[in-house]
């Protein structure tokens, strides 16, 4: 009886903690760029530094997707509308 109760037990557990459950597991917080690295500097004027801030579409990424501040968003949204207004970036990629 116990044996059958061990094997229940087993494939519930799936060898796994008791506390572990893949639906609610600890995602890591993203560390913002521009904070970590205080010598880097947003330009609008560097095309290169601001697509990694946009998509392929040349839409803006958001800040879940960026991992930057909320301070340093705003820097990021305002760097890249001024790249485009000035032709340094498209405004949509086809």
């Amino acid at each position: 009886m116990a044996d059958k109760k061990q094997k229940r037990n087993n494939r519930n557990n799936n060898n796994m903690d008791d506390d572990f459950n893949p639906r609610f597991r600890k995602i890591r917080k993203k560390v913002c760029p521009l904070c970590a690295d205080k010598n880097l500097v947003l330009d609008y004027k560097n095309a290169e530094q601001l697509k990694k801030f946009i998509n392929d579409k040349g839409k803006i990424l958001p800040r879940r997707a960026t991992g930057a501040c909320a301070k340093h968003q705003r820097d990021i949204t305002l760097a890249v509308k001024r790249a485009r207004q000035i032709a340094i970036l498209p405004f949509t990629q086809e």
